[in-house]
């Protein structure tokens, strides 16, 4: 199981992608459902680098700052830029594929790194995907194309904390451990999402340094598996090593 070590950028990094988003933050994520249950998920067939264009990247995640649309495609051409704005940052594609596309980012205090992929619909629509991983957090949003307004939406933020996941499940960190060794409060765990395998997202509560688990250990494993309509929720007993 893939732990990832929050430390002190936590609270910090919990404001990421606030001004980043393709969507304005004050919608929230029952509004986000809504949308999503109004929009049926586009058949329209767009490539990655598509979608890409669509999504707001950002070059620099604490302080709010993004591409612009010639930027990102000069991204996309030479596989490496810095931004005119940040020149001590250098951004590299290190993988682009028909549903893959990863970013590396360095010259910050704490290098990033960003996803973006793509989550097949059986109908032949796609959810679309982006992760960025800065300073040991993993945040995650999802989005469905909407071509009649030429645009993402947004359907799922693992960055709104307490105000919901959208169409992702949500957790504790109870869910990962046996009613025998459950905690009277589940308030003090951040659960982490994370991209796993393809069509696949990883959920793990983060316990490092948690003194609730100096004599635990976590049971078991959560996946979320995309099945073209919603995530399945997979849980297995997890193998501690």
């Amino acid at each position: 199981m893939k732990i990832r070590k929050l430390g002190a950028g936590l609270i910090i990094i919990s404001l990421l992608m606030s001004g980043c988003s393709s969507i304005n933050k004050s919608s929230n994520i029952d509004e986000m459902q809504k949308t999503e249950s109004n929009n049926e998920i586009s058949k329209e067939y767009l490539k990655i680098t598509d979608y890409f264009m669509l999504l707001q990247v950002p070059y620099d995640p604490v302080l709010e700052g993004c591409l612009s649309e010639e930027e990102k495609q000069e991204l996309l051409n030479k596989r490496i830029l810095k931004p005119k704005s940040c020149q001590e940052v250098t951004i590299k594609i290190n993988r682009l594929s028909d549903k893959e596309i990863e970013i590396q980012g360095e010259g910050l205090a704490d290098n990033y790194s960003s996803q973006i992929k793509l989550f097949s619909h059986e109908n032949g629509g796609t959810l679309v995907g982006k992760e960025i991983s800065f300073a040991q957090r993993n945040l995650i949003e999802l989005f469905t194309f909407d071509p009649q307004n030429k645009k993402l939406v947004l359907v799922a933020s693992t960055s709104d904390g307490e105000e919901g996941l959208g169409i992702l499940p949500k957790f504790n960190v109870n869910d990962f451990l046996s009613a025998d060794n459950a905690l009277p409060s589940t308030d003090g765990t951040p659960i982490i999402y994370y991209f796993e395998s393809e069509n696949t997202i990883g959920v793990e509560p983060y316990t490092w340094m948690q003194e609730e688990f100096e004599n635990r250990t976590i049971e078991y494993t959560i996946y979320l598996k995309w099945n073209g309509e919603k995530f399945e929720i997979i849980k297995e007993a997890a193998t501690n090593s």
